[in-house]
């Protein structure tokens, strides 16, 4: 009996196999799987309408005895007696694969079904589908949606009762790992102090912890352990990764998962998925496909590829930009003036130009680089350069003037060198370089222009920078008397006396090692002359930049950057970055203030009726088609003017005259 149920059992599981077989090759087949549409569709026009013309199954192909094919086909006859012949046309169901989206606050709301056959599923199987966004060349993935068998979903729960069950047989209780019942009477016989501790709290050294012999509770506990049970639990709890394994081979997703449904009876089924995504720039158009996969027993028995993708194309009212160019009025100075400062040690009293001290091999490199770049600059002259050269406090003012005198004469020695080395430089050059003009198929030398420095080199000092000191002392927050220092430093006294004040104070080591060496410093100052300017002003017209960047932002939907740059011009465009961010209140202002248009009164309309003014967004709306009649068609694009057009049933033709009698009906 039991081996005749058993050749039962197994061949039910192998007509099982075979039915899921077949099930399989159908699907792979007929290429079946689930279909993506776009959500509510009938409200959108088709991209492209296609009827494709087939030959009905009542039309018959046959071939004459000369070899010729012949067309047989079913006919009728008219109330004539004419004979026509009849031809089913069997039409192909286009589905609508992309439509327009409105992005509003900087996202965009995508809406799609999801439509799961019924063949598609089975009591046995779980189906996963996965969307994919594919958007500026990212793909990103949404979440997945499980449709799962009843059959299917018992198994997973029966994998975890299973493996419940064994954890349970794991023991968690170290009181039945050991023989309790002796350790107690022990304890009671040798140990009596810890005894004692079931009925009081009181706190036993550890001296009395132990009993005869000195035997510790730990030891105790250790001696009447159950070794055996201890180690069949120990191999049990090594187990657990394997036995889960075993037994839960259906887990739950982990992942994040949209819909994960049971289902009991296999039909049809539609999911609507919705999905919100922030806005980017250049965004313009925005892909989602779905593929799956059936799985049974926890592996995989059939992988659908993705299918066509939906295109949401996304409308903005950023179209409404106007490509303006803005000027600005620009006066320009013939004479200009530049400056920069370099740190340049001296050893202590000394003024001689020492370049491996500290940095100034990299200072009095980048000072002279700045020369030679004004030298060979096409826009201006150098006048001059006036080298200004401050000493610290310390000292005696005497002694710091006539050091400071003779460390800006050395500057200017060492720069005034530079500059004539870079002079021969380029004599040299000219002297050993020959130039030919080979255009128009002669040869001819040419004289390089020489860029050589014929300015003057002036000389000021410091002898002690007080007023920097006070400008550091006052940015500084770690001095503790920093009230005081500034009320010495505000004095008009003797600059040594001064000095000899700020030597009193416990802040003087921290002045002297940390504020006084930013006060040596030299300071260079370019006067300059713009080259061929003959007055010392010149008014003038140039294109404003920041207005362009901000248009150039507004192009590529960064909106955010766009009120940035836009918001102090007030224009149609500073109303199109604000309306484009939800910011009605801001946009209404700007365009109360501008001149009727097309533009100004489709978006006061828009505001109108994001705002709830029906009566005046439709007003407003008809003054638009009435300036721009292809403004009607732009209502289908943006959520708030279709929904008043269908409200109302606000219908306009263009061969009649809009009249604003419309909008006196009730609205």
């Amino acid at each position: 009996m039991k081996r005749k149920s058993a050749i039962i059992i197994a061949a039910a599981f192998l007509m099982a196999g075979c039915s899921t077989a077949r099930k399989i090759d159908t699907i792979r087949t007929r290429s079946l799987g689930a279909e993506i549409t776009l959500a509510n569709e009938k409200e959108y026009e088709f991209k492209s309408e296609v009827l494709e013309r087939s030959v009905a199954p009542d039309t018959m192909t046959v071939t004459g005895l000369d070899g010729e094919r012949l067309f047989l086909m079913k006919s009728v006859v008219d109330s004539a007696g004419n004979v026509y012949g009849s031809e089913t046309l069997s039409g192909v169901v286009i589905t609508a694969r992309f439509k327009n989206i409105a992005e509003r606050k900087g996202k965009v709301d995508l809406a799609f079904d999801i439509h799961i056959p019924k063949e598609l599923q089975d009591p046995s199987w779980q189906l996963r589908f996965k969307p994919n966004l594919y958007i500026l060349g990212d793909t990103l993935d949404l979440e997945d949606i499980y449709v799962t068998g009843a059959e299917y979903h018992d198994t997973q729960l029966k994998g975890y009762e299973q493996y419940a069950k064994f954890l349970s047989s794991i023991i968690t209780d170290s009181t039945q790992l050991r023989y309790q019942n002796f350790v107690e009477i022990f304890i009671e016989r040798n140990i009596p102090a810890l005894a004692a501790l079931k009925k009081d709290s009181s706190i036993i050294s550890d001296r009395k912890m132990s009993g005869l012999y000195d035997i510790s509770y730990r030891q105790v506990l250790d001696y009447y352990e159950r070794r055996v049970k201890i180690g069949r639990n120990n191999h049990r709890s090594k187990l657990a990764p394997k036995r889960y394994r075993r037994y839960v081979k259906n887990p739950y997703s982990t992942d994040a998962v949209r819909l994960d449904t049971i289902i009991t009876s296999a039909e049809d089924m539609v999911y609507c998925y919705t999905q919100t995504i922030e806005t980017r720039p250049k965004l313009r158009k925005v892909d989602i496909k779905l593929a799956g996969e059936i799985r049974q027993n926890g592996e995989a028995l059939y992988t659908m590829a993705e299918g066509d993708s939906l295109s949401f194309y996304i409308s903005t009212v950023s179209t409404f930009l106007e490509p303006r160019v803005r000027y600005i009025n620009k006066i320009i100075e013939r004479r200009a003036q530049a400056n920069t400062q370099a740190y340049i040690d001296f050893e202590q009293g000394k003024w001689i130009i020492d370049p491996s001290l500290h940095e100034n091999a990299s200072e009095l490199e980048r000072i002279g680089s700045n020369i030679i770049s004004f030298v060979n600059n096409d826009t201006f002259d150098i006048d001059s350069l006036v080298i200004t050269a401050s000493c610290s406090p310390e000292g005696a003012y005497t002694l710091n003037r006539k050091l400071s005198s003779e460390r800006a004469e050395a500057i200017k020695r060492y720069f005034t060198d530079y500059a004539d080395k870079y002079n021969d430089s380029l004599a040299g050059e000219e002297n050993n370089t020959m130039y030919i003009d080979v255009t128009e198929g002669q040869e001819r030398f040419l004289q390089k222009e020489k860029k050589i420095y014929n300015f003057d080199f002036k000389v000021h000092s410091v002898p002690e920078n007080w007023d920097k000191l006070q400008t550091i002392v006052k940015a500084d927050s770690l001095l503790t008397e920093k009230e005081r220092i500034l009320n010495i430093l505000s004095q008009e006294i003797d600059p040594d006396e001064k000095e000899w004040m700020l030597q009193k104070s416990p802040d003087y080591k921290y002045l002297r090692e940390v504020i006084y060496p930013k006060l040596r410093t030299v300071q260079f100052d370019f006067h300059l002359h713009r080259k061929g300017m003959i007055k010392d002003t010149l008014h003038t017209t140039v294109v404003d930049e920041v207005y362009a960047q901000g248009l150039d932002a507004l192009r590529e939907r960064d909106y955010e950057k766009a009120i940035e740059l836009l918001r102090p011009y007030h224009d149609i465009n500073t109303a199109v970055a604000f309306l484009s961010l939800d910011y009605n209140a801001s946009a209404r202002s700007i365009l109360e203030k501008l001149p009727e248009s097309a533009k100004r009164d489709y978006m006061m309309a828009l505001i109108h009726a994001r705002e709830g003014q029906d009566q005046r967004a439709v007003q407003s709306y008809i003054h638009s088609v009435e300036k721009d009649p292809s403004l009607k068609f732009r209502a289908n694009l943006d959520p708030e003017m279709s929904q008043l057009i269908k409200r109302y049933g606000i219908v306009l033709e263009e061969e009649e005259p809009l009249d604003d009698s419309i909008t006196n009906t009730s609205l």
